[in-house]
């Protein structure tokens, strides 16, 4: 069954109790006009699927192609060349990403494949469970392309591996492997395959469907409640400071030939 939930670009199927989500593309001929919409359907799916009473867990099964799919730099900026307001706007939606994944009061197991960038290893580091194949790297892209890291990886990262080895990772952009993933506990079930992932991740969520809901849920409200601490000391300082560097010399550099392309 999939639901209306009035979203372009996040795909929702419900069976037996477990809805499966998909990312669709942000990068095509909507992007600039709709101001990047796959941001705002990504955000608002939450809410969603809490109030679906046919709904008892949920996967994040991430893109078809990727599992975070991120926008590309042509498309980046294309929409700061026609509306440079949206910077602030844009960075605001990514804080309410973060913290609607963290608030979600139902079981969440998100399936990871591939190369997971930019956003989502905040968004899978963040779900009760994580699912994986062994060819899956996590890598926060954002200094190496001269912005800052303000979409919560400074909340998540120390969190779950401890602030010295989360410097590795969030400010010298080195992929972190799912078998290191896994040795750090970050894993639930690692499979051999993308092909495994989803299965795994159905029959896990499935599984935390059974458990008492209520028991779950207040749990899982305390358990978070070191990341909300996380969100009250790093996340509004990350996030402003990205929109800060958006605006930085080495981000304009990145950025000048597709700038150029714009205006033609």
């Amino acid at each position: 069954m999939r639901p209306d939930y009035g979203l372009d670009y996040v795909d929702v199927d419900v069976e037996d109790g477990v809805a499966v989500v998909r990312i669709k593309d942000p990068n095509d001929e909507h992007f600039v006009e709709r101001k990047h919409p796959m941001h705002r359907d990504l955000r608002d799916v939450w809410s969603r699927l809490a109030e679906d009473h046919a709904v008892h867990a949920t996967v994040l099964a991430g893109g078809y192609d990727y599992f975070f799919p991120a926008p590309r730099l042509p498309h980046m900026a294309a929409l700061f060349a026609a509306h440079p307001e949206h910077v602030e706007a844009m960075q605001t939606e990514a804080k309410q990403i973060f913290v609607n994944v963290m608030e979600f009061p139902k079981p969440l197991v998100v399936a990871a494949f591939g190369a997971v960038i930019g956003m989502g290893p905040q968004i899978a580091f963040l779900a009760d469970f994580l699912v994986a194949s062994r060819d899956t790297t996590f890598t926060d892209t954002h200094v190496p392309v001269a912005i800052a890291s303000g979409d919560g990886a400074t909340v998540v990262w120390p969190l779950v591996m401890g602030l010295a080895r989360a410097r590795r990772h969030v400010l010298r952009g080195v992929p972190l492997s799912a078998f290191e993933a896994d040795e750090l506990g970050l894993v639930e079930t690692l499979v051999e395959t993308r092909d495994d992932v989803l299965p795994a991740a159905r029959t896990l969520a499935a599984a935390l469907a059974q458990l008492p809901a209520l028991a779950f849920r207040a749990t899982k409200l305390a358990l978070n409640q070191w990341l909300r601490l996380g969100v009250q000391t790093s996340l509004e300082l990350a996030s402003a400071l990205e929109v800060s560097t958006f605006a930085g010399e080495d981000f304009r550099r990145l950025l000048e030939p597709y700038l150029h392309s714009t205006d033609e």
